[in-house]
């Protein structure tokens, strides 16, 4: 895995920026710490820094095409590369590394920008066309690695990461409030938005084309959701060769490699699958907690799962135990190293784990996507009940208040919330909203609020859509697929991994298994009381049962009681600096909201952690 960064300019002056490109690459040296490489003329410049995976010695970047007219930048992984370069070599091109990256400017000759439709991969790719001064910034089908671009007057950035973006000196470090609004409302930003104002997400599957100093965007893949009539029989057989195969293919590298496993079915069916490859040897990680919370145990039923699992499966296995000193020492530079604000406290044991395998592996599987992909969230399963009972009032209440028992605190008003909803749309954002009403909009100044919050209110509803030819499940997670995937739960993968100079492969979302899931009905997926339905049914007898029949738990932290002990002064030292009613928040209302925390009286995880990580945030990137 590595880091790219470039810039082209249209007035012919891209030299004076080199050693901003060179600051660049050095604020991501984590993604690429073992090798570097630049490629320079008037107008573009381009870095590259390597961790070194496949083709150890012959593999440095940029790589060029037999007479030097194409040059390419890559971070990421071309798996099927292989069967590529025969292809390309039967069409008459030379090859003088082993690389895959190699395979992708003899594809651009070949095809053009419909090359990146030819891969299977991971990939954020940069292509400059030398002939006809083009450069092509093109990001992988699910958006798995990413890639950022900020347009200027005279000139075009891009770069893995917003820390190697705002080394450019033409760079305002500026907030964009209709970001500041989706993030306060989702508690991640969605593309292409990002926090930072005029710069942008490549969205996943998204080429662009940057040439006479105008840039182009268009989609080359998308998931089309058409269901199938297939039995469930059959599918399962599909889903598990479809997944075998991408396993497979994830277990090429020149370097040591493992797998995350959690105590859920999709990280379990990925080491099942590494085991019956053949592969001689899987180690595995896992993450539990060490806190003064009595309910401790609850945060470690993940751990427990995950090691009888391991058992199960004969892996060499390790766990890294988070104390509550550590979380507290290291918040701030975790925080600061996802780029975008992204507020989820797993960010701090997911750097931890990371750190845990990189003493051992340089390539780790893990199994995100499996809930996107097979129906693994409960609000699936909530929508489907609420669907059931249709226009019947007495019959949604029911099911808001059964669902509901059991549930977080207000879970049964927002289920009867939720069960008042005949608009899909409406139902839609309610499941995906984290931070809702009254809270949201009273925690932020009245010029945020009012301003901006209608938008926030339907920022996902345009990936909802309703056209597909699918049940209405199938269009929610195949709006989750294109928004909180890539966007929060991908993103918080790729920059806990890179800052531990890791690389991680998520078989899940090989391309080919995501169109199959597309085509599956809804009802395979999600019972009416049970997620991942066809999952669980496809690798019986492959893991433990107690994987196979557990509930979906989620990954929990005590990150609530972080709040109340160890991090407590430093929240409320940032509140207490707030600038009343000339800033961005309402002073007032966060001190009571944290008092009501710290005391127990209430619970507001989601609201403080949000805060406490845009306040790093904002000191790391806009001062």
């Amino acid at each position: 895995m590595c880091g790219i960064s470039g810039i082209i300019t249209s007035d012919k002056s891209a030299q004076k920026y080199k050693s901003a490109l060179y600051a660049s690459c050095r604020a991501m040296k984590h993604r690429g710490p073992d090798e570097e490489g630049f490629y320079s003329d008037n107008d573009i410049l381009m870095g590259h820094v390597r961790l070194s995976i496949i083709d150890l010695e012959t593999g440095c970047q940029p790589l060029f095409n037999e007479d030097r007219s194409v040059a390419a930048v890559f971070n990421g992984e071309i798996y099927n590369y292989i069967g590529l370069k025969n292809e390309l070599k039967s069409k008459g091109h030379n090859f003088i590394t082993k690389s895959d990256t190699e395979v992708i400017v003899h594809a651009y000759e070949e095809y053009g920008i419909d090359c990146f439709n030819h891969f299977n991969g991971m990939f954020a790719v940069a292509i400059y066309d030398i002939r006809k001064k083009k450069l092509v910034l093109a990001r992988d089908r699910l958006g798995i690695k990413p890639v950022y671009y900020y347009q200027a007057k005279d000139a075009f950035v891009f770069a893995s990461e917003i820390k190697g973006i705002i080394e450019y000196p033409f760079v305002r470090k500026e907030i964009d409030y209709t970001a500041f609004a989706d993030y306060f409302t989702y508690l991640y930003v969605p593309s292409p938005l990002t926090m930072l104002k005029n710069c942008f997400k490549l969205k996943p599957g998204e080429v662009l084309v940057y040439q006479d100093g105008a840039a182009t965007k268009s989609l080359y893949w998308d998931v089309d959701c058409r269901e199938s009539v297939f039995k469930e029989k059959d599918l399962m057989e599909k889903v598990r060769c479809c997944l075998a195969d991408a396993v497979n293919l994830r277990l090429i590298s020149d370097v040591p490699l493992g797998a995350f496993l959690s105590g859920g079915i999709d990280s379990s069916s990925i080491v099942a699958l590494m085991r019956s490859s053949g592969k001689r040897e899987v180690r595995t990680f896992s993450i539990s907690f060490e806190t003064a919370d009595k309910s401790y145990k609850r945060f470690n039923l993940d751990a427990l799962m995950a090691k009888k699992t391991a058992d199960f499966l004969g892996t060499q296995h390790k766990e890294f135990r988070v104390y509550a000193d550590e979380a507290a020492k290291d918040a701030p530079s975790i925080i600061q190293m996802l780029d975008d604000p992204l507020s989820n406290p797993t960010a701090i044991p997911d750097y931890f784990l990371c750190k845990l395998a990189s003493e051992d592996v340089k390539v780790c599987l893990s199994g995100d996507g499996g809930d996107e992909l097979f129906g693994g969230y409960n609000r699936y399963i909530y929508d489907r009940w609420i669907e059931i009972a249709g226009k019947n009032v007495l019959l949604k209440n029911a099911a808001g208040i059964i669902l509901s028992l059991g549930s977080k605190p207000a879970a049964e008003k927002f289920m009867l919330k939720a069960g008042a909803l005949d608009d899909p749309l409406e139902r839609y954002y309610l499941w995906s909203a984290a931070v809702r009403g009254n809270v949201r909009d009273k925690m932020l100044s009245p010029k945020i609020s009012d301003n901006f919050f209608k938008d926030a209110d339907s920022a996902l509803n345009r990936y909802l859509d309703i056209r597909q030819k699918s049940g209405f499940r199938n269009k929610m997670m195949r709006a989750d697929i294109k928004t909180w995937l890539p966007d929060h739960a991908l993103s918080l993968v790729d920059r806990m991994s890179m800052a531990n100079s890791l690389e991680v492969r998520v078989p899940f979302l090989d391309h080919r298994l995501v169109e199959l899931s597309a085509t599956i009905n809804e009802k395979h997926k999600v019972s009416l009381f049970r997620t991942k339905h066809l999952l669980r049914k496809a690798f019986r007898g492959m893991i433990p049962d107690e994987v196979i029949s557990a509930k979906k738990m989620g990954f929990i932290t005590p990150a609530s009681t972080w709040l109340r002990t160890v991090l407590k002064d430093s929240l409320t030292d940032m509140i207490n600096e707030e600038n009343g009613e000339k800033g961005l928040f309402n002073k007032v209302f966060l001190k009571n909201m944290a008092e009501c925390h710290f005391s127990g009286k209430g619970y507001f995880l989601k609201e403080l952690w949000a805060y406490y990580t845009f306040k790093i945030w904002s000191r790391r990137y806009i001062g």
